[in-house]
């Protein structure tokens, strides 16, 4: 498997291909269809042949996602050639949905979070009986229902779903007590998904942005700077990376460690110490 996962990312430069188990991802780049359906060829001769050496059967579940037409084109030849591969306007990748960035698409971010509702409940029920099943509303139900939001984004709606369903959980869950009195008394500040949710994405953004090298922060603070313009000037957010930005950016910045993470740059500045003051541009969604 390692092999067939070195030789697809040696097909296209640029375009790694990822393995988690035994789940393959990759996506490709190109400047036109021609290009696209060429480099989509020589990825399914590499992957036949590949399946075949190791002698494994390609999943009936593989899927195929593209921004335009061509797509249909290539899983009919794919599949003349031996490969049977859907062509689908959405997928799931690991759990989080995706249409190869051409919208943000909630549909199983939405249904995860009609599960926790439904563990929430049942938390309720046990919290009554003993006061320790409390815990199983930050364990529990908050990671499962809020699982991809770092990635696509989670709407204002989508929060107050999750605050809601956190709070069905504790012994007020079927009362009219405040949804932030009741979780601060239970869990404390940092378990409301209307700061949770938000910390979690400036945490996976620091993480990329310390991750990544200098062409791909130039990249992501072009494409922070022309999405965010997008979103100031708006009350609504579309799309995946605009739908991640709307929640974050209603503080004017964030502080980690010595530096300071502004939303204008898109990137982290060192400001020295911890206690510098912030700049006074404020921004909001």
């Amino acid at each position: 498997m390692h092999q067939l996962v070195e030789a697809l990312g040696y097909v296209m430069p640029g375009s790694i291909c990822y393995e988690h188990v035994d789940d393959l991802s990759q996506v490709l780049s190109c400047k036109s269809k021609m290009e696209l359906y060429h480099a989509s060829m020589r990825i399914g001769k590499v992957l036949k042949q590949g399946i075949q050496d190791i002698d494994v059967v390609l999943s009936t579940k593989s899927k195929a996602l593209s921004n335009c037409n061509i797509v249909h084109a290539i899983t009919k030849q794919l599949a003349c050639n031996g490969l049977v591969i859907k062509a689908a306007q959405t997928a799931d990748d690991l759990g989080i949905e995706t249409a190869a960035g051409t919208r943000r698409v909630a549909a199983t971010l939405n249904a995860r979070i009609r599960k926790g509702n439904a563990r929430g409940k049942r938390n309720g029920l046990l919290a009554k009986s003993n006061a320790k099943a409390h815990k199983l509303g930050p364990t529990g139900t908050q990671p499962m229902q809020s699982y991809g939001h770092a990635a696509q984004g989670a709407s204002n709606t989508q929060v107050r779903e999750m605050r809601h369903n956190i709070k069905v959980g504790t012994n007020l869950g079927a009362t009219c007590a405040c949804t932030t009195t009741t979780l601060a008394w239970y869990y404390g500040d940092f378990v409301d998904p209307y700061i949770s949710i938000r910390v979690e994405q400036l945490a996976h953004w620091i993480d990329l942005w310390e991750s990544f090298g200098e062409a791909k922060r130039a990249k992501m603070q072009a494409m922070w700077r022309r999405k965010l313009a997008i979103v100031s000037q708006t009350a609504s957010a579309c799309g995946p990376l605009q739908k991640v930005l709307s929640q974050p950016l209603s503080v004017p910045c964030w502080r980690w460690g010595g530096s300071l993470l502004h939303p204008a740059d898109g990137g982290l500045r060192t400001v020295g110490p911890w206690l510098a003051p912030p700049p006074t541009q404020k921004l909001t969604s």
